[in-house]
């Protein structure tokens, strides 16, 4: 009988075999922390040694950090970044590459609290690192302009009611819960309001139609039917948002 050949396990940047990747990002994305989920793209891209900002760009997710945001052209235009800051920042995301995935390898899974705070540490180093290239007015800029895109990528109470900005604006514990009561009700106002856009916008396309075109369209479709959240384009809908990293 031959040798067996012994079977390689696939591997996932500077995780091997691919299963500890997954249940490293795994157990990131199981936390129930909206800060640790906005830093999952830039995570991911350490952890698979690419340029940080490429997951983001791949699905399309938006910059998630300080970090996340100097890979954006316009962000560092905007900031007035020269060419040699931005050679600087290439030099810098390279020599960290290697050594913070390192690091977020030698975190223990079993312990959520740890987990989030390891992963809050090492990305506080990293973008620290990536500061230190810039100009003083650039670096006020670039804050300012994580915390515009945070209230882009998740609800303005998630941000308002979570450090850091929570703390630096004193948000008192009944200031978050009536936040989040008024979040509520104002997102059930849009959803109406919506839903009336949508039916006022039908009703314009299908006036272009004649008036014996119309009455077809009518017996086609029939009495309306009130479609449950779960079905048809909210399906898609969820199934795309599934496609994560880590996955």
């Amino acid at each position: 009988m031959g040798k067996k050949t012994p079977v390689k396990k696939s591997r996932m940047g500077s995780f091997k075999p691919k299963e500890e990747y997954h249940a490293f990002m795994g157990g990131l994305k199981s936390l129930d922390d909206p800060e640790i989920h906005a830093m999952l793209p830039a995570i991911n891209d350490i952890v698979l040694g690419n340029p940080v900002g490429q997951t983001a760009r791949k699905y399309r997710l938006g910059a998630s950090g300080i970090v996340d945001l100097l890979a954006d052209k316009a962000i560092r235009s905007e900031l007035e970044v020269v060419d040699y800051q931005y050679d600087q920042l290439k030099k810098v995301n390279d020599s960290i590459q290697k050594r913070v995935a390192e690091q977020l390898r030698s975190i223990d899974l079993k312990s959520p609290e740890d987990l989030a705070s390891s992963v809050r540490e090492i990305t506080r180093s990293v973008r620290e690192e990536f500061e230190g290239v810039l100009l003083p007015h650039q670096l006020g800029r670039l804050r300012q302009l994580a915390v515009q895109n945070q209230m882009r990528r998740r609800s303005v109470v998630d941000v308002l009611t979570t450090d850091p900005l929570a703390t630096k604006l004193e948000i008192t514990d009944e200031q978050k819960k009536d936040l989040k009561a008024a979040e509520k009700e104002i997102e059930q106002e849009l959803a109406r309001d919506i839903a009336d856009l949508r039916r006022k916008a039908r009703e314009k396309l299908l006036s272009k139609l004649n008036r014996s075109q119309r009455e077809k369209l009518d017996e086609i479709l029939g009495d309306d039917f009130q479609f449950s959240k779960s079905s048809g384009a909210d399906k898609l809908k969820r199934r795309k948002a599934k496609r994560k990293p880590g996955k």
